[in-house]
């Protein structure tokens, strides 16, 4: 990965958050879903589910891993504009909703973490 500035960063980080979830079966149906409240970075379709998912990547552990950026106020934002999403877009109202984090870090190669179902 390119080293760079921060948007620069967080534009190859969703490129390939992107890619690996087409890779695990999941479509994506929007990214950057932004509200005056807040944002979700991807939002995607997969076996009958919404999936909400936050990504987070990290180019060293100098800050900590790509999941310690995600705390309790930031999991109630999720949540908050995924309300907005379903009142904006109803005909995803009737899906089983899924919250999900995927973690991104760069050391000697890229590393991948998924974890479905992020509690709320």
């Amino acid at each position: 990965m390119q080293s760079g500035n921060k948007s620069n960063f967080a534009r190859q980080a969703e490129k390939l958050a992107k890619n690996w979830l087409k890779n695990k079966g999941f479509k994506i149906i929007t990214t950057n879903f932004r509200t005056r409240i807040g944002e979700i970075d991807i939002i995607a379709f997969r076996k009958g589910e919404i999936h909400f998912i936050e990504v987070k990547a990290r180019r060293s552990s100098e800050y900590g891993s790509p999941q310690e950026a995600v705390n309790k106020r930031k999991l109630a934002t999720i949540l908050r504009v995924s309300q907005f999403f379903l009142k904006k877009f109803p005909e995803y109202k009737n899906f089983d909703l899924k919250y999900d984090f995927l973690g991104i870090s760069f050391k000697d190669r890229i590393n991948y973490e998924f974890i479905p179902d992020i509690v709320l």
